[in-house]
């Protein structure tokens, strides 16, 4: 599948205006509440997407996941 320099350049783009401007946006955030209130909401709003999303194993599809990946292949003894 190939896609055209435009819609890679387009993609890079998005990712880069929204890298860059949460730092701002954490700026901002931390000068009207506690940085425990930032980190609280940023895992918050993480843990809403990732339980929505439909193509994240499940525990019972990949038990590996079940002791917090210490079972995965980034576990080493």
């Amino acid at each position: 599948m190939s896609r055209s320099k435009a819609l890679i350049f387009a993609e890079l783009l998005a990712a880069v205006l929204v890298w860059g401007s949460s730092f701002a946006a954490t700026k901002i955030a931390l000068r009207e509440v506690s940085p425990v209130t930032v980190v609280g909401g940023i895992v918050i709003l993480a843990g809403v997407w990732l339980v929505n999303r439909r193509d994240v194993p499940s525990l019972y599809e990949d038990p590996a996941l079940a002791p917090g990946g210490e079972g995965g292949p980034q576990h080493h003894d």
